[in-house]
């Protein structure tokens, strides 16, 4: 919070310098040189609209423009800690971007008036910073080609008008814009397209273990060795009589007389049992999972509606400026039709990032 008030006054001192002291906007970024790069659009923005409608600085302006700033920057801060890092943000530039904008809106209806007014008008300026300002507050890649869409839809209602009036000098830096904001728009496109990381896919579910094989689930054979034969104990003999009496032994595969002949039969073998596999717990999605499904469904959501915006737009843009055509003075046909070409080409361009952006989808 204290880079930003240092900032805040580093800007409404340049303010002041440029705006009452007469003072250029290269004057006060020498002062500054280390926030030269935050400064110099935001000044200019502000003396421009100073051209316009002769702005200057009153102390209970000041006072009510730093009030809301500082409430602005309290409710930055205070969104910072649920989604901040998904825009991107830097405070300080933020504090530089609602500067401008209480600026702008110190009267409100100075600023919607210029909305419809047209480059010959003296509110167009006001317009065109109007535009600078919510582009700059616009956070994500989508919402900026969105909004360049829009921007790309005034300027050839502009050139139309210009057109009709004979203007040419308005008529071709209006082209200019034109030009400028669709390749502007094709960048975000083919950046927003391709760019690794953009969308989040949703955690994988863990799948079940695999099935044992059939030569596992087999018990194995089981080889025995046979014992050692162990030493002989040494018995005295047996009496004359029992000797007498004893049957003599069997040979090897005659079977024994007076007793049932014992055949053993082999062991069947006994299966092992496959080991049961306990279920593997379902993953339970996390907050900050949920929160990417919803950004990405969100995501997709949006590139659709631009895509059908573009499309659209690169049918009604070029019959707009063809109709135009036939009711111009011939004086500014050909600058109508160098609008053309630009809306053609550019548009052919978007359409093309659109379409290798599906095939790789």
């Amino acid at each position: 919070m204290k880079n930003d008030k240092e900032f805040f006054n580093i800007l409404d001192e340049c303010l002041e310098r440029i705006l009452t002291g007469g003072e250029t906007v290269e004057q006060c970024l020498a002062s500054y040189p280390e926030h030269a790069a935050a400064l110099e659009p935001l000044l200019q923005t502000a003396l421009d609209t100073k051209e316009t409608l002769d702005i200057a600085p009153r102390p209970e302006f000041k006072e009510r423009a730093r009030y809301q700033i500082l409430t602005e920057l309290r409710g930055i801060e205070e969104r910072k800690k649920r989604r901040f890092s998904l825009f991107g943000w830097q405070p300080q530039w933020a504090t530089a971007v609602i500067a401008v904008l209480v600026l702008l809106m110190a009267s409100g209806g100075t600023v919607a008036a210029a909305g419809n007014s047209m480059p010959d008008q003296p509110l167009y300026p006001v317009k065109l910073a109007t535009e600078r300002v919510r582009l700059a507050l616009t956070p994500s890649e989508l919402g900026k080609a969105e909004y360049y869409a829009e921007l790309v839809d005034r300027r050839v209602n502009e050139i139309v008008n210009m057109a009709d009036k004979g203007k040419l000098n308005h008529m071709e830096k209006a082209t200019e814009r034109m030009n400028n904001q669709l390749m502007a728009m094709a960048v975000l496109v083919g950046t927003e397209e391709g760019a690794p990381g953009i969308l989040t896919m949703p955690p994988a579910v863990p799948e079940a273990a695999p099935a044992l094989p059939e030569a596992v689930r087999e018990a194995p054979a089981v080889t025995v060795e046979p014992e050692e034969p162990k030493p002989g104990v040494m018995m005295a003999p047996p009496p004359p009589e029992a000797a007498a009496q004893a049957p003599l032994p069997a040979r090897a595969g005659e079977p024994q007389k007076g007793k049932p002949e014992i055949t053993a039969a082999p062991a069947k073998p006994v299966p092992e049992k496959a080991p049961v596999l306990k279920p593997v717990p379902a993953a339970v999605p996390s907050p900050e999972d949920e929160v990417e499904e919803e950004d990405e469904d969100e995501t997709l959501d949006r590139r659709a509606r631009l895509r059908l915006i573009l499309a659209q737009n690169a049918k009604k843009h070029p019959e707009a400026l063809r109709a135009a055509l036939q009711r111009i003075p011939e004086s500014a046909r050909p600058a109508l039709l160098r609008a053309l070409e630009v809306s053609n080409i550019e548009y052919e361009k978007l359409l093309q990032l659109l379409e290798e952006a599906e095939d790789e989808d």
